[in-house]
């Protein structure tokens, strides 16, 4: 009798589970679809990708226009920002190394 039961409720599960893969079956796009939806993608990168350049261009352009304007008004200023700059970045990007060397687990023997 459990046999039996067990044989009609698989029979029944099997039915209804085929009935919902035909009804959950996935649309496949098209070529064309997929088309458009690539080139709307590369159209928001470039979009991105030119607010991303103008935003560094002014910054960079700021950037350089205030170091002319110090070092023109006032260089020793200017030659000791460029002095600790030399000193300051090689240290630091050790220490960033040091970071991610150790963050990795690779071992340095002295």
């Amino acid at each position: 009798m459990i046999d039996e039961n067990e044989k009609e409720i698989a029979s029944i599960l099997n039915i209804e589970l085929s009935k919902v893969d035909e009804k959950l079956e996935p649309q496949i796009p098209t070529t064309n679809e997929l088309h458009q939806l690539l080139m709307q993608l590369k159209e928001t990168r470039k979009k991105a990708f030119r607010k991303e350049l103008g935003w560094f261009l002014f910054s960079a352009i700021f950037i350089l226009s205030f170091y002319v304007m110090m070092a023109a008004k006032n260089p020793i200023i200017f030659i000791t920002v460029q002095v600790l700059a030399v000193i300051v970045i090689p240290i630091g990007i050790f220490i960033e190394k040091r970071r991610q060397n150790r963050k990795e687990g690779v071992v340095r023997l002295p």
